[in-house]
């Protein structure tokens, strides 16, 4: 995940089980909120309205020993989520034993890279630095190699997850305007889609 898809990311890590995560990739995320939030004030009072504690954003409390290895990366001049607010996670995520290779760059490696510096310049579809690319091409060969997924290979769990790996959905009752039939439908494509589960709103 990249950006605010690696913050999921580090969500995800830090609360499946253990042996059913085989590694994470998490590339210019925000890991500790705080740095983060101290530059976007505007952010700070969208995501934690009437004082809500930053804690509920922070990933690191759930770091515990025995997670699958991660690579994460970053550029150093990062002008949206401070490099710092990943380094922290990455921090936490060793000092409780855990493999993490955590990869800096400057913006200056690749023409054209500035601010966020998640994608090269103009690619289509989206292409990372080459040194990113073959970071991760390494990482997963790895991983591939040495860890052994419960009920299957790597190939085959990512094929067939078990429930507790599938996606859920957010599900969206717009007023009210629910009849037995829209209900039916929509669980029937919930099912059909293979989402594990949902969240009604």
């Amino acid at each position: 995940g990249g950006s605010a898809g690696g913050h999921l990311t580090l969500w995800t890590l830090a609360n499946l089980p253990a042996n059913r995560v085989a590694g994470a990739i998490s590339i210019s995320s925000i890991g500790d909120p705080e740095p983060f939030l101290k530059k976007h004030e505007d952010i700070r009072r969208a995501l934690l309205p009437d004082g809500d504690p930053i804690g509920t954003l922070d990933p690191r409390p759930f770091v515990r020993p025995g997670m699958a290895p991660a690579l994460f990366t970053h550029v150093e001049e990062d002008t949206v989520v401070p490099i710092g607010s990943h380094r922290a996670f990455a921090d936490s995520y060793r000092a409780a034993g855990n493999s993490v290779d955590f990869f800096s760059y400057s913006q200056n490696v690749q023409e054209g890279l500035t601010g966020h510096c998640i994608w090269l310049p103009g690619s289509q579809p989206h292409r990372l630095i080459p040194e990113i690319e073959r970071r991760i091409e390494r990482f997963v060969t790895v991983v591939r190699g040495t860890t052994a997924l419960r009920g299957g290979s790597f190939t085959e769990a990512f094929k067939a997850p078990n429930r507790a790996a599938k996606p859920w959905c957010y599900w969206w009752w717009q007023n009210g305007n629910a009849t037995e039939e829209s209900i039916s439908a929509d669980l029937e494509a919930m099912r059909d889609l293979g989402f594990g589960g949902m969240v009604m709103s």
